[in-house]
């Protein structure tokens, strides 16, 4: 080409899946592949034998410029990534790392066949096939610290969101058993303790038949109960504390 600023660039597309990742490599000017399609698992030695295979053919066929692409499913791509990120085989190389919107490929696949098949061999030809394209999409990969917040955050919002599902569930259940529950409120906090053991653990018929005193005697008895629970847990740390304290002094 007679473009000054044209640098041989190697686009290669991977379909990153549990067990494995396939890859496809094709020349970025030209569009031929460059390389039989190969598969490699998805751990380190996959990775390492990845690394060394896709730098073995730059350096052959005198590429300057590796570009490597895969959609984002998921969190099977970030060992992946965070592996070539830092391989040195391909620090010689000027190396971007592509994590596609699985939209974006998507769509781009409907414009390169009417009906394209639907198989890993084509799927990463197509992801090699919307890096030649170019119009990359600036991918942003939060360092391994913000990664794990960020996914630990997640999954805390999701554990909160369904409590709060499974607490309605649980609420409308014990309407079936004591529709006056709710409303007449016997406990400030419906999910406390001796409001759990008393819908739990008795019967309507039974509580029916109980006494004012009777019913005051269960919930001292379920406060001890917790009181109880909560002094072995401190005993416990104590005598952990104390454990550790005497080896250390060993």
């Amino acid at each position: 080409m007679n473009d000054s600023t044209y640098r041989p660039t190697l686009c290669v597309g991977a379909d990153v899946h549990v067990d494995e990742i396939v890859l496809r490599a094709v020349d970025k000017a030209l569009g031929h592949e460059v390389l039989q399609r190969f598969r490699v698992t998805n751990n380190l030695p996959g990775a390492q034998r990845a690394a060394a295979t896709i730098a073995q053919t730059a350096t052959d066929l005198s590429y300057t410029r590796i570009e490597i692409g895969w959609e984002s499913t998921g969190m099977l791509w970030i060992p992946f990534h965070r592996y070539l990120s830092s391989e040195p085989l391909l620090r010689p190389f000027d190396l971007e790392l592509v994590c596609f919107n699985p939209k974006l490929v998507a769509k781009f696949k409907d414009g390169l066949v009417l009906r394209s098949p639907k198989n890993d061999d084509r799927d990463a030809f197509d992801v090699a096939a919307r890096l030649r394209f170019g119009e990359l999409p600036v991918s942003y990969v939060p360092s391994d610290f913000w990664q794990g917040l960020r996914r630990l955050t997640r999954y805390r919002f999701r554990l909160s969101k369904a409590l709060s599902q499974e607490k309605n569930r649980f609420q409308s259940y014990a309407y079936l058993k004591c529709s006056d529950w709710k409303r007449v409120k016997p406990f400030s906090d419906f999910f406390g303790a001796t409001s759990i053991a008393l819908l739990t653990e008795y019967t309507t018929a039974e509580l029916k038949q109980m006494s004012h005193d009777q019913l005051v005697d269960l919930d001292l008895l379920q406060r001890h109960r917790d009181q109880g629970r909560r002094f072995a847990v401190r005993a416990l740390a104590r005598l952990l504390r104390r454990d550790r304290l005497a080896r250390d002094l060993d």
